[in-house]
């Protein structure tokens, strides 16, 4: 669970970097701000939902509460009972997630406008606080993202409600929101992950709207015998041997570090749920065409599955190889933690850069290096 926060954290972190995407039909548009108009209502809100996730023929429903500040951004989630249960919550300044099954906890700080901004993307538990969270549906950051739409009738119960679908143009995911037809609520939220398989629904049961909250509802306090989950060191590698591998690519083409001796190789461990990593893609491909005639190899590393890859490139073109590395035993050898990270290794096999996170000048330091690395 622990690692599976600090992706999330990392997601919302990441939401900052997109982009507007396709505009929105203006039926659809109506829709959504009229769901962030009646939203603007709740000064505080109090909801219970029923979370279920289906896959295939499986399914697990869980109930939980939420409750929410909307004039300061503060929230808390109570998700599940017993081995299943977790909480989160935000006090305002520091972000924080609790597992009773492992007595772990996981403290970030960070700014409301990070929270505000980035809500939608703050995987699952946005979607469930966004029929209850002020300005969701109309913020930049979540139209950004909006592939194709369509807006449609449909019941819920027992109500006439709309039902809008959204496809994400990154990476493929689908998202659905049924709000009743006559006074706007959010009825249910559902998301579909990339690939298509299984999906996640989160039906809102009760609301309060403005309800006096206890004093304390948003505070956290680490319960006794609790430990702070310390994830694993991300370790530089830099001027170490670059650990061999093989890794069969998504063209059915095997490669084998060790038979690239004599070339330049940059290694990109990536993933299409990382906004990061989508946002520095563009930078690797244009290194990749720049430089792959004089000595470089790009390649890419994800540990995902065929299909969510692949239906990640139908709408994002690389011409660099992506390697699967579904076991991530070639992610453990390179004791990668958190992505995007980006490796540069000399024609010895010598890891000459290490970099992790995306910053836009990593272009520049890629550049004047691989420049350096194929004229020795």
């Amino acid at each position: 669970m622990m690692q599976r926060a600090a992706k999330v954290i990392l997601l919302l972190v990441g939401s900052a970097l997109l982009v507007l995407g396709a505009a929105i039909p203006k039926d659809i548009m109506a829709v959504l701000e009229k769901i962030d108009k009646n939203n603007a209502n709740y000064k505080t809100a109090k909801a219970s939902l029923e979370f279920r996730m289906q896959v295939g023929p499986m399914s697990q429903t869980l109930k939980g509460e939420l409750w929410v500040d909307n004039t300061t951004g503060k929230f808390k989630a109570n998700m599940g009972e017993g081995p299943m249960f977790s909480t989160i919550v935000y006090d305002g300044e520091f972000l924080w997630t609790y597992s009773p099954m492992t007595k772990e906890y996981t403290k970030t700080q960070l700014p409301s406008q990070t929270i505000r901004e980035g809500i939608f993307f703050f995987m699952p538990i946005s979607i469930a606080l966004a029929p209850i969270c002020k300005k969701t549906f109309t913020s930049q950051n979540f139209l950004s993202t909006l592939g194709k739409s369509s807006l449609s009738k449909t019941i819920l119960n027992k109500k006439n409600a709309h039902l809008i679908t959204f496809t994400d143009k990154n990476d493929g995911s689908v998202v659905k929101i049924v709000v009743d037809a006559k006074e706007y609520k959010v009825l249910q939220v559902s998301m579909i992950p990339p690939g298509g398989q299984g999906e996640m629904i989160f039906k809102v049961t009760s609301l309060e709207s403005n309800p006096s909250l206890p004093e304390g509802t948003f505070a956290f306090t680490p319960p006794p015998g609790a430990k702070e989950y310390a994830p694993p060191k991300e370790e530089n590698l830099e001027g170490q041997p670059a650990p061999d591998f093989s890794l069969p690519s998504l063209n059915g083409k095997t490669y084998k570090l060790s038979d690239l001796k004599g070339k330049v190789v940059l290694l990109d461990f990536w993933a299409t749920w990382c906004p990061p990593c989508r946002e520095e893609l563009p930078i690797i491909e244009k290194l990749h065409q720049e430089f792959k005639d004089k000595n470089l190899v790009v390649l890419g590393i994800s540990n995902e599955d065929r299909q969510t890859i692949e239906n990640f490139l139908k709408n994002n073109r690389l011409t660099f190889p992506i390697l699967i590395d579904e076991r991530e035993k070639v992610g453990k050898s390179y004791k990668v933690v958190a992505i995007p990270r980006v490796l540069l290794i000399d024609k010895t096999g010598k890891i000459r850069k290490d970099i992790l996170g995306y910053n836009p000048k990593n272009e520049e330091i890629l550049r004047e290096l691989i420049e350096r690395l194929s004229k020795e």
